[in-house]
């Protein structure tokens, strides 16, 4: 289990691009746990926040990644700036799963509009992988638990959890803030954890 012992922070820019960058290999059989703190964007960023994951088959992996646009609780918004977020997924050498984002702070139809951010500020992002196609019935129980504990969270109106392909389970939410989209993700994280491999919660 690897975390972060703090929030990653972008901070204003003055012309230069910030980029932080993760790159891990797992080895067969292993299982890996990345759940580090809030990425945090602040107002006049220009940030890249790049992740790789390589699994060999039979490794298995949960991970997440929850970024926030300003500083909704300091009353400093997302005015200026960009973001770009690119998490990748590859199995047994194979690419699987691609999530890439753009955000501008320019772009009010994207931060504002019902096909976006819709107003939020915070996304987070969990999933479970393998490196190789998950048995059915076990894909299945992990979107049951993801859905299932979205569905009685006050944030199931902006929560949704898909098996995009055989080998990975992602769950996506929107969030006003951090706090909750990571309280919903701890939430599901646990259940997971118990379910897939048998271990109880250590938040």
């Amino acid at each position: 289990l690897l975390t972060t012992p703090g929030a990653t922070r972008f901070y204003r820019s003055s012309g230069a691009r910030a980029a932080q960058v993760v790159q891990a290999h797992e080895a067969a059989e292993a299982r890996l746990e990345w759940l580090p703190l809030e990425t945090l964007v602040h107002s006049g960023a220009m940030a890249d926040n790049r992740l790789r994951f390589d699994l060999e088959p039979g490794a298995e992996m949960m991970g997440w990644d929850c970024v926030g646009l300003g500083l909704p609780a300091a009353d400093a918004p997302f005015v200026a700036g960009d973001y770009h977020h690119r998490i990748e997924l590859a199995a047994g050498g194979r690419p699987r799963w691609l999530e890439r984002g753009h955000t501008e702070a320019t772009d009010r139809d994207l931060l504002d509009g019902p096909c976006g951010w819709a107003g939020r500020r915070a996304l987070g992002m969990l999933w479970f992988a393998a490196g190789r196609p998950l048995l059915d019935g076990r894909r299945e129980a992990l979107l049951d638990i993801a859905r299932e504990t979205a569905a009685a969270h006050p944030l199931a109106a902006t929560a949704g959890a898909t098996a995009p392909q055989a080998e990975v389970v992602v769950l996506r939410v929107l969030a006003p803030r951090i706090e909750p989209a990571f309280e919903l993700m701890t939430e599901i994280w646990k259940r997971w954890r118990a379910l897939a491999w048998g271990l109880a919660p250590c938040p």
